[in-house]
């Protein structure tokens, strides 16, 4: 999805909120390698609304590889009732995600330009 927005590891780190190797655990599909079950929603949707895609496809596959031993992991329970959460939630959460992108963009561009902007927000 990164390949998508045109951003380095780093620059999709810092808008996401977390670190860098979270990011590359996350591209490469290291479960064990990712913070608790909640955060990993988090990052996961917000990932998703940036690139524009359904969340529910790739918090699917990281929910049944997901390491029982986790201790953020919740259960299984009503998984329609989530898809259906992760979706409302990644469209709160694009148009702001999508606003953080074009600035980020605007202020690379202005950068480029001679001109510094590093307002995000």
């Amino acid at each position: 999805m990164r390949r998508h927005t045109g951003l380095s590891i780093h620059q999709t780190a810092a808008l996401l909120q977390t670190e860098a190797e979270v990011i590359a655990a996350l591209e490469a599909g290291a479960v064990t390698e990712l913070p608790v079950w909640p955060e990993t929603v988090r990052i996961v949707q917000t990932y998703a609304a940036l690139a524009g895609v359904d969340p529910a496809s790739p918090l699917n596959a990281l929910y049944a590889s997901w390491p029982p031993d986790n201790q953020g992991r919740q259960g299984r329970g009503n998984r329609a009732g989530k898809t259906a959460t992760a979706r409302a939630k990644a469209a709160k959460v694009q148009s702001v995600a999508e606003g953080k992108l074009n600035r980020m963009k605007s202020a690379m561009a202005s950068r480029s330009a001679g001109r510094l902007s590093f307002k995000l927000w």
